[in-house]
């Protein structure tokens, strides 16, 4: 199960409202560990999209006013999979958690770290694993560390997406994102600056175009 101890976090805040699902505890929070990601860590393996796809999701079932928002439309031709939007929506809701609104612009739409905290059946505590809920080209995935072997990380990956689409909750947001002017691959964002929110019902994608 490996996992890290009490001992082997600096734990600053627990920064929102916690779930509990088949006894894995999920809940956002502000740490620091000594443990380097690797490639592997890091790679994008446990998506909402894989989850949905998988388990027979569908968002013309789950949430309809994203599901039309997220076909093609004329500023965006590729806004097919842009599901963090989605995500930055539901974790708010589910979780009574807001990133830190301290400067105008972020470099992320989403990268929120977390904790899933795993309990026995007597409730008490078998393991800690950190993680974090991360996009690459507004696709949302999680990103775990070296101490989550791989059997746990599917676990947790299941009950975190798991939790969101049985939420009915969506919060209302306006994020500012830098773009990577550095991308060479098809980016749905392309380079750019853009806006990216939920607010009077719907969701919303607008490039930033400057005089």
């Amino acid at each position: 199960m490996y996992g890290i101890t009490l001992e082997e976090i600096a734990l600053y805040e627990v920064v929102g409202k916690s779930t509990c699902i088949d006894n894995i505890v999920i809940v956002p929070a502000f740490y620091e560990i000594a443990i380097k990601q690797t490639e592997r860590d890091r790679a994008f393996n446990f998506s909402l999209g894989k989850y949905m796809s998988k388990n027979g999701y569908s968002f013309s079932d789950i949430c309809p006013e994203f599901h039309k928002f997220s076909k093609p439309h004329s500023r965006f031709k590729t806004v097919i999979q842009c599901d963090a939007i989605w995500v930055r929506a539901k974790i708010a809701g589910v979780y009574q958690f807001e990133p830190p609104r301290g400067l105008c612009w972020r470099y992320e739409l989403l990268n929120i770290p977390f904790l899933a905290v795993i309990l026995d059946e007597s409730k008490r505590l078998l393991s800690i694993h950190p993680f974090a809920c991360v996009e690459e080209d507004l696709k949302a995935g999680l990103e775990f560390y070296p101490v989550t072997p791989s059997k746990w990380r599917l676990k947790i990956s299941n009950v975190f997406w798991k939790v969101l689409l049985m939420s009915q909750k969506l919060v209302d947001f306006m994020d500012f994102v830098l773009g990577d002017d550095y991308d060479d691959y098809s980016s749905v964002v392309m380079g750019s600056d853009f806006v990216a929110g939920h607010w009077n019902n719907e969701f919303h994608l607008c490039e930033c175009i400057y005089s």
